[in-house]
């Protein structure tokens, strides 16, 4: 049961990296195709991989309950995509990504109160020190004034929509994990949002087509500039997607109270990217950041 929980808890590191890697090309795709598009070629990409490891795995499909669980986290992960997408969009990450690590906080609570997890006094200041890291360090407060009151709102907006609906899909998903294992539950909740995500994005092609607000839903030399974001498209969605899934299993084998604050850290990972592809230095602020965000992730680990 140890080894099984340790495993768990390094399924939590793999989820922390992956996404934070995904997302810094998510960034960088948004801003060029939109949300709607990359969120769709994101999800696409990897149905293929879900179905040969469903034919290989062949996993019981879990009952009905189970899966009206599933529908509804897949329903808070799609808005909570929506909501974080916009904010890389819109320029306003400095302040969604600090947000958004705090949905952490909901499964951590749905565990406790679900399932009794009792986190030690030591997982609770590791909770703490990983949270109040990642506020120090993702908040750039230059960036926050830059943005403008309008910006301000909608990054506070979208934040704070995504730590709801992230939080919560979280939650909602974690007793069927816990009954009906992780692959199972992943893959359909994965195969769902695909599918609100292609209903979302046709949606707003007609909506687009309809009206003469906004640009028209295929502009000049935007296929030959989307063929050229495809090396960023595939390794983002198969991060994605191993995210996940490590994800599942670390709920499945691990306390939430360990596994979501350590996933959670995954805006460290991306913020500490593209300071090394800008060639830029960390401030002290961002350095006592990371130190605590660390020390937090190393207190949850061993607590």
């Amino acid at each position: 049961m140890a080894d099984l929980a340790a495993l768990g808890l390094a399924c939590a590191i793999v989820t922390c990296t992956a996404w934070g890697v995904a997302d810094y090309l998510a960034a960088h795709i948004t801003r060029r195709i939109g949300e709607a598009r990359t969120l769709f070629r994101i999800q696409a990409v990897g149905v293929p991989v879900l179905l040969v490891a469903w034919m290989i795995l062949r996993p019981p499909l879990p009952n009905s309950a189970a899966m009206g669980w599933i529908t509804l986290a897949a329903a808070s992960f799609f808005v909570g995509y929506l909501a974080f997408f916009y904010g890389l969009r819109v320029g306003a990450i400095s302040l969604v990504s600090p947000i958004s690590s705090a949905g952490a906080l909901i499964p951590v609570a749905a565990g406790i109160v679900v399932f009794g997890e009792a986190p030690s006094a030591q997982r609770l200041v590791g909770i703490a020190l990983t949270l109040i890291g990642l506020a120090i360090t993702l908040t750039d407060f230059g960036a926050v004034r830059d943005l403008g009151t309008l910006g301000r709102r909608r990054g506070v907006w979208a934040g704070s929509l995504t730590l709801v609906m992230w939080g919560s899909g979280t939650a909602l998903l974690l007793p069927v994990i816990k009954v009906a294992g992780s692959f199972a539950s992943i893959a359909i909740l994965r195969v769902e949002v695909l599918f609100l995500i292609l209903g979302w994005w046709l949606w707003d092609l007609v909506v687009r087509s309809r009206t003469a607000s906004g640009p028209p839903p295929t502009a000049p030399g935007a296929e030959s500039r989307e063929g050229s974001l495809w090396p960023a498209i595939a390794p983002a969605a198969l991060l994605d997607l191993i995210a996940f899934f490590a994800y599942g299993f670390a709920l499945q084998t691990a306390p939430a109270s360990v596994a979501a604050p350590i996933a959670s850290a995954y805006p460290l990972v991306t913020i500490l990217i593209a300071r090394h592809r800008l060639r830029e230095r960390l401030s002290p602020r961002e350095w006592s950041g990371v130190g605590a965000t660390l020390a937090g992730v190393a207190a949850l680990g061993f607590g």
